[in-house]
């Protein structure tokens, strides 16, 4: 499912007086400013303030800001950033939390209406730490750009990890453009990619963490030639819950472990199941569910209130609150999931796009909901749930060849049972997928794989009719003795008139006849038999193979490939000749 949002493209604009001013963030803000009054002597002003309880519980206005607070390390802390309100002395970031401020870098140079803003907090260095990411506006007024700086916070301790010249930072962003936060490698250490506009051309710089700080990165600088970034670099499971509701109504239930060896969160689950089937859809906290063409997606929610990383998947995590309501049987689905990264640089062509999702996407099968389709025989059925039987091998829902073999002999025994219209023997020999199945699934079965089998026999067993119908059985059938499909029959009984057609090769008469005269059409060509007599005995007709050849005026078989075609009504493509031979059977 393409998506075509921008996954961490930040945008901020904002009234610095606009945030949340309740009584106790004007209390906390009081007592900022005292204690920075009491340790520099000089009277600051608050120019951002962020409460990290308000934003863990969905209550902060703080908008357009990437937040997050990986491994609880900002826990019950404000961010906040601040200036001496005369200018005359450097301005501020600092953390305060239980009534203190308990770390501060006061190494900005200051400037009249320079304005720290608290754009991010995100691990970026994936080192166990949490990254602060504040923009001031640059000194100069005729400037339309900002400083970047960042800075590393333990829980108890932080640094900054940028180059500083004259306490500026040497990360510069235009106000229009910004920045965005990129991973170029997926290994979950994340590139900044600051943004120019110069002659209406956007210019990209990119800044790479070298273990201790971030440095212009100009191998990487042609974003243009990077037009999608990883997101497939983790390793995923997928487990299915069913659970019967009613007649043909289930929910579907999964859950995603995200491996311990994975490099990235995982924030796209998007399962290719039949849309129409479906009556409800839930998610997880933090996370849309939705239908859209041909699948339920799934995707983390950037509602702009702040954008965080709390709800994703991270790397040895798991969810297990993705799930649907739907009508209909169960049969086997393709899923894609994505890590977070950003979606795209100069990507809007649709085929790039496409390519980017089928080839840099996890890619897995588990089993969704399907429609019944009405126009499907009997027969057909039996094979569909053989394909199930073997896709379940070969997914290792089904763990041995013994039991895939088992299943498999109880079908193609019921699938005889029925072409020869013992109906009774063949849902006695379904049953046993019934009760094989139940005794497996503590074992060789996964939850998928007895989905399969067990609902979709469990259907099958109910489409078929407790009695044969009445009347005289008639087969088509090749010269090796397998039923042939495409063929029509009919029955003369004053006109000809067609008999009842199974779809499979076999055929009932009926008729209230001693005698009856049977004429069978195959390929343009057919068969006629008078006076048969009417009983239980089932009349046959069978073709004869046919093969041509070849050859020269000498007799001598020609290798060259020649197409051979015979006349039944039209002409009709046999074969073409291999070796100077060609076979079709197409004569009774």
């Amino acid at each position: 499912m393409i998506k075509s949002y921008l996954l961490i493209f930040i945008v901020i604009i904002l009234s610095i007086n606009s945030f949340s001013q309740t009584v106790s963030n004007l209390e906390d803000k009081t007592t900022i400013k005292n204690q920075l009054q009491i340790k520099f002597g000089n009277d600051y002003k608050i120019t951002d303030f962020i409460n990290m309880s308000e934003v863990e519980n969905n209550i902060s206005e703080h908008k357009l800001r990437f937040i997050s607070n990986p491994r609880d390390l900002l826990s019950n802390c404000i961010i906040f950033t601040a200036k001496e309100k005369m200018d005359s002395a450097n301005n501020i970031l600092g953390i305060y939390k239980n009534n203190n401020i308990i770390w501060y870098y006061d190494k900005i140079l200051p400037s009249k209406n320079r304005n720290g803003i608290i754009s991010a907090t995100f691990d970026l260095t994936n080192n166990g730490e949490v990254e602060i990411i504040t923009l001031w506006e640059i000194i100069e007024p005729s400037s339309k750009n900002y400083n970047l700086w960042i800075h590393s916070w333990d829980g108890q301790f932080g640094q900054c990890i940028i180059d500083t010249s004259y306490n500026e930072s040497e990360i510069t962003t235009d106000k229009n453009a910004l920045y965005d936060i990129v991973d170029f490698e997926g290994d979950n250490i994340w590139e900044i990619v600051t943004n120019s506009v110069y002659n209406e051309h956007l210019h990209t710089t990119v800044y790479s963490y070298d273990g201790i700080s971030f440095k212009d990165d100009p191998s990487k600088n042609d974003i243009s030639i990077e037009k999608f970034f990883p997101r497939n670099n983790f390793s995923v499971k997928i487990n299915l819950k069913l659970t019967f509701l009613s007649e043909n109504l289930f929910t579907y239930k999964y859950n995603i472990t995200n491996e311990n060896s994975s490099k990235q969160m995982i924030n796209v689950f998007d399962l290719y199941t039949n849309p129409d089937s479906i009556i409800t859809i839930n998610s997880p906290s933090g996370w849309n569910g939705v239908k859209m063409g041909k699948a339920i997606s799934w995707s983390d929610s950037l509602n702009f209130i702040h954008l965080s990383t709390k709800n994703l998947i991270e790397p040895g995590n798991s969810c297990n609150e993705y799930s649907f309501a739907a009508l209909g049987i169960p049969s086997i689905s393709k899923c894609y999931l994505r890590g977070l990264n950003h979606e795209t640089y100069f990507g809007d062509d649709l085929y790039t796009t496409v390519d980017d999702y089928e080839n840099n996407s996890i890619v897995l099968f588990t089993v969704g909901s399907n429609i019944i389709d009405s126009t499907i025989t009997i027969i057909e059925f039996i094979d569909t749930i053989t394909s199930y039987t073997d896709s379940s091998f070969k997914f290792n829902w089904i763990q041995n060849e013994q039991t895939r073999d088992k299943y498999n002999s109880i079908l193609n025994n019921a699938k005889n049972y029925l072409e020869t219209n013992n109906n009774s023997l063949a849902k006695a020999e379904l049953q046993k997928i019934l009760t094989e199945s139940v005794l497996d699934s503590s074992t060789v079965l996964t939850s998928e794989a007895f989905a399969l089998l067990y609902y979709n026999t469990e259907y099958l067993i109910e489409q078929i009719k407790d009695e044969a119908p009445a009347g005289m059985p008639v087969k088509l059938i090749d010269s090796q003795g397998h039923l042939l499909k495409g063929g029509t029959l009919e029955q003369y009984d004053g006109s000809w008139q067609n008999v009842i057609n199974n779809g499979n090769g076999t055929f009932i008469v009926n008729t209230e006849r001693a005698a009856i005269s049977l004429k069978m059409n195959y390929l343009g060509g057919w068969q006629q038999l008078n006076n048969i007599t009417v009983g239980q005995d089932t009349v046959v007709f069978q073709t004869v193979n046919t093969t041509v050849q070849l050859k020269d005026s000498q007799g001598n078989r020609l290798p060259n490939e020649g197409i051979v075609s015979f006349y039944a009504g039209k002409w009709q493509i046999i074969d073409t000749t291999q070796n100077g031979t060609a076979s079709k059977r197409i004569q009774f």
